[in-house]
């Protein structure tokens, strides 16, 4: 059996349960592919994951911030070539492995059950 590795999206990456999971990965380098992560607000913290962890998909909640170029944080985000998908797109997205929920947002946990039995 292949060792293949396991695509992770994350939601409420910024958070403190967010950022352990993301420590879990660095720790098991080569196990892990992160290709979602999701955050709030914190977008400066949002930014230096997608930096480091080069994601496929992003998910932020800004009541400021408008997703794609037009703003400071939005062009160093869409500068990173990510997809910008609902939260709960990429949580049941078919190329997401496994979904680690760290956010009190309960409709990433209802959009995740759609992609059991995969």
């Amino acid at each position: 059996m292949a060792n293949s590795m396991k695509k992770l999206a994350i939601l409420g990456s910024t958070g403190s349960i967010g950022r352990q999971t993301l420590q879990v990965v660095r720790n098991l380098a080569g196990r892990f592919r992160v290709i979602g992560l999701t955050a709030g607000q914190n977008l400066e913290l949002l930014s230096e994951q997608i930096t480091e962890f080069k994601p496929k998909f992003i998910y932020y909640q800004s009541k400021t911030l408008v997703p794609g170029p037009s703003h400071d944080r939005g062009s160093k985000l869409a500068a990173n070539k990510c997809q910008f998908l609902p939260m709960e797109e990429i949580a049941a997205h078919p190329e997401v492995d496994i979904v680690a929920i760290a956010t009190r947002q309960s409709r990433a946990v209802r959009h995740t059950r759609r992609g059991e039995g995969r």
